[in-house]
């Protein structure tokens, strides 16, 4: 019980310490954009639209259906230029879809060939059937997820999901997203200066609804642990 009071008083001390608000702080990004990037996932239903500005801020909107959801404001310099990748190819499903197809086309020539036609042709049916249901299962389950996280927090402020027919546009975007990072980072900046102004960071991602409760307070905990 003491340890864990003397960290909530490490926190403390360091927030009262802290500097004014970073020069270019300006949640509502009104700077000139630079870029506009567009992902569409239409097996979701689901549309991202990102705004590059001036300054180092990043706009992420996501519209699912026909509902647009709300811009979130990042700022790029406190983000970790490094993304982390992850893919899923629904394999068996593909498989799956293959098969029914092939069991439809026999069917075909069975039915081409007057056999059995009471029992083919329902056969024939339910196999192409299958095998289109399949492959939307397929479409819709095989995706690449990129999420880039803060530099020391590790809490993830941007979610890019791709699945067939946006892999292409997230390709494009994501090495944009890379450059636009590392230019909007101070890497002559005092560590101790930048993992409080981290921690503040997460403080207002929190306040927009970007970090829940748990995940700002892990990742101070994870700052706080790098100070010297």
């Amino acid at each position: 019980m003491e340890k864990k009071g003397n960290s909530t008083s490490t926190a403390e001390h360091i927030l009262l310490e802290g500097d004014e608000l970073d020069p270019g702080f300006d949640a509502s990004g009104s700077g000139n954009p630079q870029q506009h990037f567009h992902i569409v996932n239409r097996s979701h239903a689901l549309q991202t639209e990102m705004i590059l500005f001036e300054g180092g801020w990043l706009s992420v909107r996501q519209h699912k259906r026909s509902t647009p959801g709300e811009a979130q404001m990042i700022n790029l310099r406190y983000v970790d230029p490094r993304p982390q990748v992850s893919r899923y190819f629904a394999r068996r499903t593909l498989g799956l879809s293959a098969a029914a197809c092939v069991a439809g086309l026999i069917c075909s020539v069975l039915i081409w060939n007057s056999i059995a036609i009471l029992v083919t042709i329902p056969a024939a049916i339910v196999s192409f059937t299958g095998a289109v249901i399949a492959f939307a299962a397929c479409a819709y389950r095989t995706r690449k997820d990129v999420v880039f996280v803060t530099r020391h927090g590790r809490a993830p402020v941007v979610e890019l999901m791709a699945t067939l027919g946006s892999f292409r546009a997230l390709r494009k975007i994501v090495p944009r997203l890379i450059d636009e990072i590392k230019h909007a980072q101070d890497v002559d900046a005092d560590v101790q200066k930048m993992l409080r102004s981290e921690m503040r960071e997460h403080y207002r991602l929190r306040e927009c609804g970007i970090l829940s409760q748990e995940t700002c307070t892990e990742s101070t905990q994870k700052i706080l642990c790098q100070f010297k």
